[in-house]
């Protein structure tokens, strides 16, 4: 037995309404209210009505758009307060747009045959903000990495322009003058600076 093919017609004609009104919602037209609208689509896919390929779809046929997924590669969180605070106030931002925070974990030093974790680079992850990372092999490697990067810091021996990325240096060489500033004016003559400075660009300066 050869099934009838659906016309806009039976559509209407099941909902009492005017094939016009049916043929304004796969149209595109307006003039439909979205309740209608919905009902129509719903009885068309119910009586078995062929779509064609422009015709609007029901929003349980639509497409959902995949997941965004940021990861925040660090190492040493533990280190400091200051580093959680940051990947927590991070998390909270993505959040407000639902794009995923993927946490990732990098040690401080590596072999010469270390790889980057997966999540880096099996094609999931949308881009990388790189916090507390100064070793240079590491650095190199997540450099390479095919995604959009964000790097809070970087090591001395970097130069900027091979990060393939962006960077963020927090304001130093002002905020030391000023406190170095103040310890003159304080009478004070010998003054140093305890810690390592070419850990970090922010060091240095």
């Amino acid at each position: 037995m050869i099934m009838k093919k659906v016309t806009l017609q039976d559509i209407a004609s099941s909902l009492g309404i005017s094939r016009t009104t049916v043929w304004k919602v796969f149209s595109g037209q307006k003039g439909v209210s979205d309740n209608l609208r919905r009902k129509i689509l719903t009885t068309a896919q119910e009586m078995g009505y062929e779509f064609p390929e422009c015709a609007p779809l029901l929003p349980s046929q639509k497409t959902a758009a995949p997941p965004v997924n940021i990861a925040v590669a660090v190492c040493r969180p533990e280190s400091s307060i200051f580093w959680m605070n940051i990947i927590h106030q991070i998390a909270k931002e993505l959040s407000f747009h639902n794009v995923n925070l993927v946490y990732t974990y990098l040690p401080s030093s590596i072999d010469e045959d270390y790889t980057l974790p997966a999540s880096l680079v099996n094609g999931n992850t949308h881009g990388i903000i790189v916090l507390n990372v100064y070793n240079n092999q590491l650095i190199r490697l997540l450099s390479e990495a095919p995604v959009p990067k964000v790097f809070l810091d970087t090591a001395t021996s970097i130069p900027p322009s091979s990060l393939n990325g962006d960077l963020i240096l927090m304001e130093s060489s002002i905020s030391i003058s000023e406190i170095t500033e103040h310890l003159l004016k304080q009478g004070r003559k010998k003054i140093g600076f305890i810690g390592d400075i070419n850990y970090a660009q922010s060091n240095y300066e």
